[in-house]
């Protein structure tokens, strides 16, 4: 489930080495059990601190429930992250899993998840980051953009980084970078890419 639904929403790709699948997880919303996406959130210090549960179909896509994508119970601490590759001195940080996951192909660079839009706006930078990619979402409430130059700032100021911000032009109203990867797909492949997994 897991493979599909990332090939699903992101194309042909490497899923990253950190993300993680069960096959039956309680939901507390529909109490149901559903396959899911895992991943650990780690704090600043790499610690696991929480988890990250996308709940799924067997065929890969959201499943059913008031909130697929879900926290478990706990607080988050500042700066915390999905660590959806190894720290380099260039990389990038996004709001989303998969958003993340689709800077990463776009733009080759490895890219964490910060979770939220306050996560990302809060994000500690690991110290071998010496040049950060800030992946915004282009937000219609322009929440994605307040978050992302909110983070700029902080990494610019505060940690005395390099920072360079990547924001999607606004073609369609909230678009991100997965969007940006899923239409640049859909247009490769003229509506004739097959899903392998089926």
């Amino acid at each position: 489930p897991v493979q599909r639904y990332l090939y699903n929403r992101l194309g042909p790709h490497e899923p990253p080495l950190s993300i993680r699948e069960a096959l039956s997880v309680f939901d507390p919303e529909t109490k149901q059990k559903f396959p899911a996406m895992i991943a650990k959130i780690a704090s600043p210090e790499n610690k696991a601190v929480n988890l990250h549960i996308t709940y799924l179909t067997p065929d890969g896509r959201k499943a059913a429930t008031p909130k697929p994508k879900r926290v478990m119970a706990g607080k988050l601490p500042e700066g915390c992250a999905i660590r959806l590759a190894p720290a380099a001195e260039v990389m990038g940080i996004a709001e989303g899993i998969e958003t993340a996951i689709a800077a990463s192909i776009w733009f080759e660079v490895p890219v964490w998840a910060a979770v939220s839009g306050v996560g990302l706006s809060k994000w500690t930078p690991p110290s071998a980051a010496k040049t950060i990619y800030v992946f915004a979402d282009n937000d219609k409430s322009f929440a994605g953009q307040a978050k992302a130059y909110a983070l700029a700032h902080r990494l610019t100021v505060m940690f005395k980084r390099d920072v360079v911000l990547k924001m999607p032009t606004s073609r369609n109203e909230d678009r991100d970078w997965n969007d940006v990867l899923a239409e640049y797909n859909a247009e490769q492949s003229m509506g004739e890419l097959t899903n392998p997994f089926r």
